[in-house]
């Protein structure tokens, strides 16, 4: 498998986790307040905040985030890890996790694998 099929899969395979989450979400607290869907406007992430995004949105805790960026990047304190979220909460008037993962879906935020995550390697 060269390097764009393995992408397509990975494309279709996030399509249809992204598509899962949406309809349990949907099933678990109802459609997104009618008020983030009127405010919505377009929010600009860093490329680290949408790799922290990325990595809440599929269940990873605040330690496991700044692990997981620490060996791609480099060292990263938790405290660093966590400014990055709480920065994220600020531009998307959240106030949790939940909160987070629920806007970013309903902002069309993760829609993409963070590049960085990709092995150019393969």
């Amino acid at each position: 498998m060269n390097n764009d099929e393995h992408m397509a899969t990975l494309i279709s395979q996030m399509s249809n986790a992204q598509l899962h989450i949406r309809q349990y979400l949907d099933n678990i607290i109802g459609d997104p307040p009618v008020q983030m869907v009127l405010d919505a406007k377009p929010v600009s992430l860093t490329s680290r905040e949408y790799e922290i995004l990325f990595l809440k949105f599929i269940g990873k805790s605040d330690y496991h985030t700044f692990k997981y960026i620490g060996k791609i990047h480099g060292n990263m304190a938790e405290q660093t890890a966590i400014r990055f979220k709480h920065q994220m909460f600020n531009k998307l008037k959240v106030y949790s996790n939940d909160e987070l993962i629920n806007a970013a879906i309903s902002l069309n935020l993760i829609n993409r694998i963070p590049e960085s995550f990709i092995k150019k390697d393969i």
